[in-house]
């Protein structure tokens, strides 16, 4: 008998723990409770009965019960703890903070590069194109992140490296204007584009200072240290330093400053209105001059010319040439008509090495039939441009995967008409725009080309304005997904065209653009720097801009530079760059004994803060 009762003991503790663990073990911890019930077991035997006796309707069939009257009290006991269980797991659920909602959407992204990020509801969202923006979003850029937004349908911000900017879902607390189109710029700086369809809803920027009321203009907003800057360059800011006062108007070319009082002053001397004889542009507002060490001066692969670059993943610079031996070679030994090197090491132990044509080259790659254009590295992918050395009219663009050693055109190579083969030599020579190791730090996922509007082979310097194209970093070989810069609308942003012949000029030099551009992104200044050859090839020019359409500035407008020699292909990679930007090294080539791989040393001159500043102001910025 007692073995009879010790296994029926144990068979209802195993039916107990059972029943609570299906009934309960997905929603709650159970094991204290079974615990308990364990222990209720060394009582006495009324209480045991009443612990362990279970309605046989409660759990089916799943318990094997004595076929015996269950006590009524034991039911109601069980009930009852089965319902502070219930009511357990609902004051936790109860409790459970719930996510907030998000915000009514107040635009989108139109691009954004570097390092950027949105603060959405306590989390970070990584920023990408036609993104939507909420109400409470916070954008972030950091040191060298950029983005540009449109907020509702009227208004385009552009923000610059390490600034905040926050969609404010209300008007804040204290604010003169009681409007929901208010944006909140905590550091940093922007650029505003406000269409005068704004004028019922006016759009307020806020700071830590004042707050400024736009209806249609375009200017320039900065937080510097206790103080708020705002430059218009086009229509009025009403400009208002917190703390009740009625406020200023700031017209166009002025500049209003709020602090520890509100004044509305003119800017710093107009630097950009100064000229050098004969360059197209004024000069830059940031760069005052750039200085030259001919000392520094090295040569190497003579014989070899044109020599494009670009900085890839692995750390290494790679260069093309035209017609030489290329390193270790000479205008004999090792001849190619396109070749492509490696090179390693920095600005002053550099080392090059032949990897397509040239005097023993690592890979058996027969070298390309024409002569190379522009060269650029993306995520470890190399592409090249390469102009037929027959029609003279007529560019492709090829593709490695394996760091140069073998290369895939599009339409094998030549077999197909590239939408480069145009009658008046559009982008005869494209060149990209370079960034960072593998494109890194690029400033949105397009990959950019420059080349001459038209261009005449037989007469070069005849050409003198220079086109711009676009694509997506993934689509560089797909020519549907081509876009071609237009002109700059009232606001200053670029507009664009899927169709070549709808093109206009980014730069414009009438002494002439030649045919081997280059240009690159300095992150220590913030400039993209473009530099192409004038008049009879013995001049050049170096132009700085703060966007790849400009607005452009001359940095340097030379004439018999080193030499009379000819010179050409004045490129400067971004690997051989001081981290502020004011050192660098060129990478030229040309005739005679610049027919060669040449490169030389080059220090920037900065200009004083107060032009500096001007940069940064739309009166010499646009977005």
């Amino acid at each position: 008998m007692a073995t009879s009762a010790e296994a029926r003991r144990r068979g209802r503790e195993r039916a107990v723990d059972a029943l609570l663990r299906a009934d309960f073990g997905a929603a709650v911890d159970v094991e204290a409770v079974v615990l308990g019930y364990r222990a209720r077991l060394t009582q006495g035997p009324a209480v045991r009965r009443r612990v362990l006796t279970v309605p046989r309707r409660t759990v089916g069939s799943r318990l094997q019960a004595p076929r015996r009257q269950t006590p009524l009290f034991g039911a109601r006991w069980v009930a009852a703890v089965a319902a502070l269980l219930l009511t357990a797991v609902g004051l936790r659920l109860y409790r459970r903070p719930v996510p907030p909602t998000p915000g009514p959407q107040v635009g989108h992204v139109l691009e954004a590069g570097g390092d950027v990020g949105l603060e959405r509801q306590g989390g970070r969202v990584d920023l990408r194109r036609g993104m939507p923006l909420r109400a409470g979003d916070q954008l972030v850029t950091g040191a060298d992140g950029h983005a540009r937004v449109r907020y509702f349908e009227a208004t385009d911000v552009q923000l610059s490296p390490g600034s905040e900017l926050s969609f404010l879902p209300a008007p804040e607390p204290g604010r003169h204007v009681e409007t929901g189109l208010q944006l909140r710029l905590s550091t940093g700086s922007l650029l505003a584009a406000v269409q005068r369809e704004r004028a019922r809803s006016p759009v307020v920027f806020c700071t830590p200072h004042a707050e400024a009321i736009v209806v249609g203009t375009r200017l320039a907003l900065s937080v510097q240290g206790a103080q708020t800057i705002l430059d218009v360059a086009a229509g009025a800011v009403r400009f208002r330093r917190l703390g009740g006062e009625e406020g200023l108007l700031v017209r166009a070319g002025k500049r209003g400053i709020a602090g520890e009082r509100l004044e509305v002053v003119d800017p710093p001397s107009a630097v950009e209105q100064v000229r050098v004889p004969g360059a197209p542009y004024p000069v830059s507002p940031v760069i005052e001059a750039v200085a030259w060490d001919a000392a520094s001066l090295r040569s190497a692969a003579s014989g070899s010319d044109n020599w494009p670059v670009t900085w890839a993943r692995d750390g290494h610079l790679y260069a093309a040439w035209g017609n030489g031996g290329g390193f270790g070679g000479t205008d004999r030994d090792g001849r190619t008509p396109c070749g492509v090197a490696r090179v390693e090491g920095g600005p002053d132990d550099w080392r090059g090495f032949n990897i397509v044509g040239g005097k023993a080259p690592e890979s058996s790659f027969v070298p390309f039939p024409g002569k190379p254009t522009g060269i650029l590295c993306v995520d470890g992918v190399l592409y090249m441009g390469v102009l037929d050395d027959e029609s003279r009219k007529r560019v492709a663009i090829f593709r490695s995967a394996d760091h140069g050693r073998t290369w895939q055109g599009v339409g094998g190579g030549w077999g197909r008409h590239w939408h480069f083969d145009r009658a008046d030599g559009a982008f005869i020579r494209p060149s990209f725009l370079q960034f960072g190791p593998g494109y890194r730090g690029a400033r949105d996922d397009y990959v950019y080309m420059y080349g001459p509007l038209t261009h005449d082979p037989a007469c070069p310097e005849a050409s003198t304005q220079i086109a711009l194209l676009r694509v997506h970093r993934t689509r560089v070989l797909d020519e549907a997904a081509y876009e071609y810069f237009v002109r700059l609308d009232t606001y200053g942003a670029p507009a664009w065209s899927k169709r070549i012949s709808q093109r206009g000029p980014v730069l414009t030099d009438p002494k002439g653009v030649g045919d081997r551009i280059r240009i690159v992104y300095n992150p220590g200044i913030r400039r993209y720097l473009l530099t192409a050859w004038h008049g009879s090839r013995t001049g050049w020019g170096l132009f700085d801009a703060p966007e790849p359409w400009g607005p452009w500035t001359t940095a340097a407008y030379l004439e018999d530079w080193l030499s009379a020699d000819e010179k050409y292909g004045f490129a400067l990679p971004q690997k051989w760059m001081s981290a502020d930007g004011t050192e660098m090294v060129m990478l030229f080539s040309g005739r005679g004994r610049y027919d060669a791989f040449n490169t030389i040393r080059a220090t920037v001159k900065l200009r004083s803060i107060g032009h500096a500043s001007t940069a940064r102001s739309l009166s010499s910025r646009r977005m």
